[in-house]
């Protein structure tokens, strides 16, 4: 008997061995350590209890993965020996949300495994999350005072579960929202009741707002863009709102003298005082204390509360009968082969023109990955310029009427010669931006390069502020590309800011200006 349990004991053991063998095998790591490879990792714990993610995009042209790696033992995690929760192979992918990040300590890092198998990983972020994280959540938010004009309605959206704070209990009023965040807001607060609809976009696959997004395109609240995307990321206007808010609620739309789109929205919102006072233009992104406040007011069917009329954001006063003074009937484009290009128009465009060229004939707005846009606000406006932005050659050419998130009338199509033999095709990718101060927090910069989706300008009294901001930072996002100045302000006491600039590339900036400093 005793034979045969030594017999066991030992079958046993070699068994384990082998099996301890064989797991470290596996688990030898085949990777370089390359220091030329930097990148830079900013999270925080959100108010649903998720952790986001994002960080610097690795410009190298040889991105195999992006490994977002957790240890809560570990604190300088990296993959393989820590494993990883997420992988993407897209240089452009830059931001991830962690929606299971364990109760106590989380470190954090991005790996950099190229194709040559080299590694670089970021900053190790270290987040805790406590076991009461979901009561201390629903505490009043810090940055939201009972005085503040906004208080009942966020605090009203925040009881119903539409709406969490940030990180250190702050709402951030002011900031700017996405039109992914719009459409949860707006679902959560009709409590209408999503499914599992993924993929319905080609930038909306299977992030957090996709069941969103992919819920309101399954019912018609909204439609995306003539390129297939809907663009998530984007700061939503208040003409955009309007529409999702009167057709998610099936507010009565009134009969108008208008053939513009957003024109019987805005009125709509009129007839139920619900347009905040301080909007100010169609254009104008608006704020989380802004869409907070029209929703609670169409949620609550709270007509009391004093409402902007909405013919001091549109104009109200034209003659219906005058069709060319409704509409834009036709435009015709001129142009030479300096870039130089004009238009007439018949009737008006009350929101201006977009000016659209790409290589490929037909470009539009919004653009297609080959297209390049100017945009021009003022109504007036009748010539621009283009330039070759992707080596010499035949770009075609055309300008639209702009209605607010997409086109109505284009003109017709001109062909140019643009850019000298020898130019290279670079220009696309930013790979430097310049910032300097003009005095009294007016900054201006200059890009090497094209960034597609425009700047985001970040400050604070801490060095280095970036986006997605730390707590102690403030941003301005400017969607255009031909955007080159801003003014920051003080919100933090007077005293001495730093300044940065970036190229955006949609939930996370790639490459930064340098920092300056400016007294606020």
């Amino acid at each position: 008997m005793k034979k045969v349990l030594l017999f066991a004991v030992f079958a046993l053991t070699f068994v384990f061995a082998q099996t301890s063998f064989a797991t470290t095998g596996e688990s030898m790591d085949p990777y370089t350590n390359d220091s030329s490879i930097s990148i830079s990792l900013n999270a925080a714990l959100n108010g649903s209890g998720a952790v986001d993610l994002s960080w610097t995009k690795y410009m190298g042209g040889d991105l195999k993965w992006y490994k977002v790696v957790r240890s809560s033992t570990n604190s300088s995690p990296y993959y393989p020996v820590d494993g990883y929760i997420q992988v993407y192979t897209d240089s452009a992918q830059v931001s991830f949300v962690d929606n299971n990040p364990s109760v106590g300590v989380n470190y954090y890092r991005v790996c950099v495994i190229t194709n040559e198998n080299k590694r670089g990983c970021s900053n190790t972020v270290k987040i805790e999350k406590g076991e009461n994280y979901e009561e201390e959540s629903n505490a009043v938010f810090a940055d939201v005072s009972d005085t503040d004009p906004n208080f009942e309605a966020i605090n009203y959206l925040k009881e119903e579960g539409v709406v969490n704070g940030y990180t250190g209990g702050k709402f951030l009023p002011e900031a700017k929202i996405s039109r992914a965040e719009f459409l949860k807001i707006v679902i959560l607060a009709k409590d209408l009741k999503v499914g599992n609809e993924l993929n319905c976009f080609k930038d909306v696959t299977d992030e957090w707002f996709a069941p969103y997004i992919c819920y309101g395109k399954k019912v018609g609240l909204v439609k995306g863009y003539a390129d297939g995307s809907f663009k998530p990321e984007n700061d939503i206007s208040f003409a955009e709102a309007a529409k999702i808010i009167v057709e998610t609620y099936g507010i009565n739309k009134p009969e108008v003298d208008s053939t513009q789109w957003y024109f019987v929205y805005v009125m709509a919102l009129d007839q139920v005082n619900s347009i905040p006072d301080s909007v100010l233009s169609l254009e104008e992104k608006v704020s989380r204390a802004e869409i907070s406040e029209m929703v609670w007011r169409v949620d609550t069917n709270n007509i009391s509360e004093n409402s902007k009329d909405s013919c001091e954001i549109i104009d109200c006063t034209k003659d219906s009968s005058d069709t060319s003074a409704v509409s834009v009937s036709a435009i015709n484009l001129t142009g030479n082969a300096n870039g130089n290009v004009s238009w007439t128009v018949s009737g008006e465009s009350e929101m201006g023109f977009k000016l659209v060229w790409s290589k490929i004939e037909s470009p539009v707005y919004p653009n297609r990955d080959s297209d390049r846009y100017q945009y021009y606000s003022d109504a007036q406006t009748r010539s621009g310029v283009v330039e070759a932005f992707d080596g010499a050659g035949t770009y075609y050419v055309r300008v639209c009427e702009y209605l607010g998130g997409a086109c109505g009338v284009y003109s017709n199509q001109i062909n140019l010669q643009l850019g000298s033999a020898d130019q290279v095709t670079s220009s696309n990718v930013v790979s430097s931006i310049n910032l300097v101060s003009k005095g009294s927090g007016n900054v201006s910069w200059t890009v090497t390069g094209y960034s597609s989706k425009g700047f985001k300008v970040v400050w604070s009294k801490i060095t280095n502020p970036v986006y997605p901001t730390r707590e102690s930072d403030k941003y301005l996002y400017y969607s255009e590309p031909s955007t080159s100045s801003a003014t920051v302000t003080s919100f933090n006491g007077s005293g001495k800011y730093y300044v940065r600039v970036c190229e955006y590339l949609g939930g996370a900036c790639g490459v930064y200006s340098n920092q300056i400093e400016v007294n606020l």
